[in-house]
């Protein structure tokens, strides 16, 4: 919905398309096709993982530095180019593409920004330890000096480092955030006593 009203600030047209998975991997198949190459190769595996992996970095094709000499990443990335610019000509954009062109226009846009933030008085986020570098920083720019925050999350629980969630943010919230409460659940309301006894 926010990409909708304000995209066009960044200079991409109101009526984008949003692909899936399938999608992606199908213009990843006919990318490696036209390169001579098939769904066997390993570089089809790999890439639609280099790609989600480098945005949620925040990085685009021309923001890649390349620190190995592997010969594999310099043809990801060559790949990486040739989607990005598919996705362009067609006017689609894909999941990891809503976090980072919503970060580019709120940190490029003040007057966009400031709207935003007065729109959003409370904001909850679940599985706050999973959350990356790229959604600490929407979540940031849409906080005003009285939004009510609310995360809830368990440190112990992080599962999506490989894709950039870093355990740190739900572990400094206490410096970022102030003033604020935290309430420790210890207590287990999902299972009886004889199966955690068990388990």
């Amino acid at each position: 919905r926010f990409l909708r009203r304000e995209i066009e600030a960044i200079g991409i047209p109101q009526n984008f398309i949003i692909i899936d998975e399938d999608d992606q991997k199908s213009i990843i198949k006919r990318i490696l096709k036209a390169e001579g190459l098939n769904t066997k190769s390993q570089i089809y595996k790999e890439l639609p993982g280099y790609i989600s992996y480098q945005k949620n970095l925040g990085c685009y094709p021309e923001d890649v530095v390349i620190k190995s000499y592997d010969p594999k990443e310099r043809d990801k990335l060559h790949f990486y180019k040739l989607y990005q610019e598919e996705l362009e000509l067609a006017n689609q954009l894909d999941f990891d593409d809503l976090l980072l062109r919503t970060l580019e226009i709120l940190e490029g846009y003040e007057s966009i920004r400031n709207k935003w933030k007065r729109f959003y008085k409370h904001i909850l986020i679940d599985e706050f330890q999973d959350t990356n570098d790229i959604q600490y920083k929407i979540v940031r720019y849409l906080m005003d000096k009285d939004t009510c925050l609310y995360v809830v999350g368990d440190p112990d629980q992080t599962i999506y480092s490989f894709r950039g969630a870093d355990v740190h943010f739900i572990l400094d919230f206490d410096k970022d955030f102030k003033p604020n409460k935290t309430i420790i659940l210890d207590q287990n309301y999902r299972s009886t006593g004889n199966i955690l006894k068990v388990s």
